[in-house]
């Protein structure tokens, strides 16, 4: 039985942008709207590159792009400066499902898209939701950026826990900026 959490348990909230002020809080730049759904007790906060758990004092919501967390043991704005860059994560196993008629694909940054035919394609770094048509912003490990409609036609699968897409692109799609 496992009795420890590894990055691959865990759901990125969103990242360290800045301190907040001169008690500590962290101000938060968001990936999705989980903490509009959920009133968290603790977060992991990657440190060196181990989730190192804090208990939440108090999380208020800035926008839905920011939040500012005060986290218990972080008590002044050295203290804060410290975890500025730092990823804010949360066990997947607790995040409640999303529901269906959600219109905020943030959640989506950081899922990695894969072609039936053409296998991993990279990772999501952008999204365009401002039309009808939901653009995904793809940069593969070239940095090469391919931009793809987010259809359900072509949607084949979202794994939420395994935070990937798969998709079944049209023929010439990834090739069009070559």
């Amino acid at each position: 039985m496992k009795h420890y959490l590894s990055a691959s348990d865990l759901y990125q909230i969103g990242k360290v942008v800045s301190a907040h002020g001169i008690k500590g809080k962290l101000e938060v730049a968001l990936n999705d709207d989980l903490l509009e759904r959920i009133d968290p007790e603790y977060v992991f906060v990657a440190i060196d590159g181990l989730p190192v758990p804090y208990f939440v004092t108090s999380c208020s919501l800035r926008s839905r792009q920011y939040a500012l967390l005060q986290l218990e043991g972080i008590s002044s704005a050295s203290d804060a400066q410290l975890l500025v860059g730092s990823c804010v994560m949360y066990p997947k196993a607790d995040v409640p499902p999303r529901e269906a008629d959600t219109d905020d694909w943030r959640f989506l940054l950081g899922y990695t898209v894969s072609d039936v035919n053409h296998g991993l394609i990279g990772e999501i770094v952008d999204i365009d939701d401002q039309s009808a048509n939901v653009l995904l912003y793809v940069h593969d490990s070239q940095e090469r950026e391919f931009i793809l409609p987010f259809h359900p036609q072509l949607v084949k699968s979202v794994d939420e826990p395994r935070r990937s897409i798969l998709m079944d692109l049209p023929d010439g799609l990834l090739t069009l900026n070559n």
